[in-house]
């Protein structure tokens, strides 16, 4: 599996009385959620919201819903998805034909967590594939600062597709592994500032063509929890420690001088 770590350590430097003192400035962070704790759609820049109440609001990071190719039917065309925070074990309704029931039509998540659920937005006899219900999508997050962590998690992964495709404006391309129904696959990261993801499987064509006892495709959902690498400032207490050990070395070459 790929990687990215680097490790970065922060020198200040200031000057006191002819001394330059150095200040390791210390890595710290705070907790990071990938999934808002909230029912509802995110905007991905499709238009306007399915939900009545209008899109969720949270913080931290952006979404974009990026078009993907998908073959049915001897035709092959692009589309793109929406994404839905779903709490498992719920019923939803919202707008244009999308409808979760309290058990999907796959397979469920029985822990009742916070899901990111995206909608392949393919249109078949006049209805949303699987009524909207085929968890399929590819979307770039992009953060608001930099993660130091970044832990994934993938639900009922079990054809091939579903992908990291990019980390940092990077080619990841780590494929998630596919097993048995309910499976959980966790991968993760260090020092993200933006990923690409592709969830799911809409039977596309090419190498990730779907596996034949798929008829419509493969349904993921997805969350991830990390930590914001943030800067800490020394305390006052190691500053003045800092000072009266530069003085000191100050007074000390005085001396050797004078002699």
């Amino acid at each position: 599996m790929n990687s990215f770590a680097v490790s970065t350590i922060r020198i200040a430097t200031s000057l006191v009385g002819g001394c330059i003192l150095l200040n390791t400035i210390a890595p710290s962070a705070h907790a990071f959620n990938l999934v808002p704790q909230e029912e509802g759609e995110i905007n991905t820049g499709v238009g306007s919201s399915l939900d009545v109440d209008g899109y969720l609001n949270f913080s931290g990071f952006s979404v974009e819903s990026l078009d993907f190719e998908v073959s049915r039917g001897g035709q092959t065309f692009q589309t793109k998805s929406r994404l839905f925070v779903d709490q498992a074990g719920t019923a939803n309704t919202y707008g244009g034909g999308v409808s979760f029931k309290s058990r999907d039509i796959g397979t469920s998540e029985e822990n009742q967590a916070f899901w990111l659920r995206p909608v392949a937005m393919i249109w078949e006899k006049n209805q949303l594939l699987e009524q909207g219900q085929l968890e399929a999508g590819l979307f770039r997050f992009t953060f608001d600062s930099p993660l130091a962590s970044l832990d994934l998690d993938f639900f009922d992964v079990e054809s091939k597709g579903t992908s990291i495709l990019k980390v940092n404006g990077q080619d990841y391309n780590e494929a998630i592994a596919v097993g048995g129904n309910s499976n959980i696959s966790t991968y993760s990261l260090l020092n993200v500032s933006s990923i690409e993801l592709m969830l799911g499987n809409a039977n596309t064509s090419g190498v990730n063509a779907n596996d034949r006892r798929w008829s419509t495709g493969d349904g993921v959902l997805a969350r991830g929890t990390g930590e914001v690498a943030t800067a800490s400032v020394p305390e006052p207490t190691a500053m003045a420690g800092l000072f009266l050990a530069g003085a000191g070395m100050g007074l000390i070459r005085r001396k050797r001088q004078s002699v």
